[in-house]
Order: structure tokens, then C-alpha cells, then sequence
């Protein structure tokens, strides 16, 4: 140790971690100012002796649990990483890191919690040194993420630092929120969220899924009263405005699976073809038809 005393054994090895982790859900659950030594210690399930013995300050048990759970994370998600076949593509391994670093937020909550609760609270010299590991973390995504819109896997019109802050940010608050038999939803249900939500609304090669088919027949409504602009309605998109009556849009509804689209009728290929004069709210719900008739 730093400080000149023997190494502990096996059973101080045990304690040691056992006051980390007590010392980690109280810094997450009452921040740094309502961490208290005799708190972490009655968590512990050990005496105030034991305590400074491994920590002789509230200073330095704190930035060890900032130190411990910022390497634990960035050394596994690193890892994982580079265990990926050396032809895996950049949004493969952006999609491993995303993976990695939600199975270390869930197996180390508390910590992940305790630091970003904290890290604005503690010393400052203590700070300064944990933002510094901080960054080169940040820098390792930032590199995953510059890496995989270099190679035309992301879609361009996203920004690469907003992405990963979103990106971050999203993955480290699980903790506070995900509790599985609650929520119904199992870490792979989760991390698949997360890969649906961030993956495939970003990837290039996923926006073909996401097309109107040709055959599809659809059928627009306005989003609210007043929504519909005359302008808007073709006959590749008969919209019924708000409001509407039950037996006018069963009418509708037959009308637009009856006919067929004419031959010479232009094909819409993407959302992004939707006439412009098609408000906000109709143009959503053009989205999710488009999604589902990608999908089917």
C-alpha cells in the first residue's frame, strides 16, 4: 500500500472491497457532503477501527470508489472490444462497446452512480484527477463513434459529439431506473432497446427498411382538428382530416384497399419523398406506416 503498511490478507482483501461497495451506494443514495464514515462503516458490517485502517480519510475512500469503478468499466468495455474479430466493422465494435458498458452499469450500479453524482461535489484536486480518466474515456468513443461515421456506417446528417453524449448519458442513468422484474425486461431486452433505438435509427445500411412498399396502400389522417392543408392531399395520399366520423373513415378505408395505384402513379421511396406541404403530425404518421410496411 501507499502508505507503507503490509499488504492485507484474503480477509482484508474481503473487507476492503465490502467498505467500497457500502462506501459506493452511500455516495450514489446521499451524495458527497451526506457520506458520512460511520455510515459506510454501519453498512459495512464493520467497526470505524477497520475503516481507517484501509481509508484514513473520507477523502481518499471517496476517490477510490471513483478510481475503482471508472477502471473497472473503461478496462472491461475495453477489452470486449478489442476480443472482436480484427474484420468486425466499426459499427460492430460500436455496438460491443455499447453492450459492455451496459453489462459493467449493471453489475457496478453503485458506482457508476456514485461518480456521477459526486464527481461535481468532491475536492478539487480529486476531481482534476478523476475528469482526467474521465476524458480518456470519452476519447475511446469518441473514436468508436468518428470511426464508424468515417466509414459510411452512420448517417451524416448526425452530429458524432452529440451522439455520443446522448449516447453516454442514456447508458449511464440505467442504474437509477432499470429494475428488470418491474420493467419486464431482461439485460438483453434492454441492450436490444438500446441497439434499435440508437443502432438502427442511425445506420446507414437500415434506412432501406424503413421504405414505403410500392404496393402498400396507405391511407393518411390528420394528427389533430385543423391539421390537414388542402395542399397536401394526392392521389398517392388521400388523407381524412380530423374530424371524422366512424362511417366516413370505414368508407375511406375501403376506398384505399379497393384501388389500386395506377400505373403511372409515382412510387414515394422513402419518408423523406412525402410531399412538403404535409404537416409535421401527417408526416409522422406517413413514418409509421413506412416502418411498418418496411417491416412486413
Amino acid at each position: 500500500m501507499a502508505n507503507g503498511r503490509a499488504r492485507p490478507g484474503k480477509k482484508g482483501v474481503a473487507t476492503r472491497a465490502r467498505i467500497l461497495d457500502s462506501a459506493a451506494h452511500t455516495l450514489a443514495v446521499k451524495g458527497y457532503a451526506g457520506t458520512r464514515l460511520s455510515d459506510v462503516a454501519a453498512a459495512a458490517n464493520t467497526q470505524a477501527g477497520s475503516l481507517y485502517y484501509h481509508f484514513p480519510s473520507r477523502e481518499e475512500l471517496v476517490e477510490e470508489v471513483l478510481r475503482v469503478g471508472q477502471e473497472r468499466t473503461s478496462g472491461f468495455v475495453r477489452r470486449r472490444v478489442a476480443a472482436l474479430p480484427a474484420d468486425a466493422s466499426d459499427l460492430d465494435r460500436l455496438r460491443e462497446a455499447i453492450s459492455a458498458h451496459l453489462d459493467s452499469g449493471l453489475e457496478m450500479g453503485d458506482y457508476t452512480a456514485a461518480t456521477i453524482r459526486t464527481i461535481g461535489q468532491v475536492p478539487e484536486e480529486i476531481r482534476k484527477r478523476r475528469i482526467h480518466e474521465q476524458r480518456e474515456y470519452g476519447d475511446f468513443w469518441r473514436s468508436l463513434v468518428n470511426d464508424a461515421h468515417a466509414s459510411d456506417e452512420l448517417r451524416t446528417d448526425i452530429n458524432s459529439s452529440a451522439l455520443r453524449m446522448l449516447l453516454l448519458g442514456a447508458m449511464n442513468s440505467v442504474p437509477e431506473w432499470y429494475r428488470p422484474r418491474r420493467d419486464g425486461l431482461s439485460p438483453a431486452d434492454l441492450k436490444a432497446q438500446f441497439d434499435l433505438l440508437f443502432l438502427d435509427g442511425l445506420a446507414v445500411h437500415r434506412q432501406a427498411a424503413r421504405s414505403i412498399d410500392k404496393n402498400l396502400k396507405v391511407l393518411l389522417t390528420s394528427g389533430y382538428p385543423g391539421a390537414h392543408s388542402a395542399d397536401a392531399a394526392s392521389d398517392d395520399f388521400p388523407i381524412l382530416a380530423k374530424p371524422y366520423r366512424r362511417d366516413e373513415l370505414a368508407r375511406m378505408l375501403r376506398a384505399a384497399l379497393a384501388s389500386p395505384r395506377r400505373a403511372n402513379s409515382p412510387t414515394p421511396g422513402t419518408c423523406a419523398d412525402i410531399p412538403p406541404a404535409v404537416n409535421p403530425p401527417v408526416r409522422y404518421k406517413v413514418a409509421i406506416t413506412a416502418r411498418v410496411g418496411g417491416l412486413s
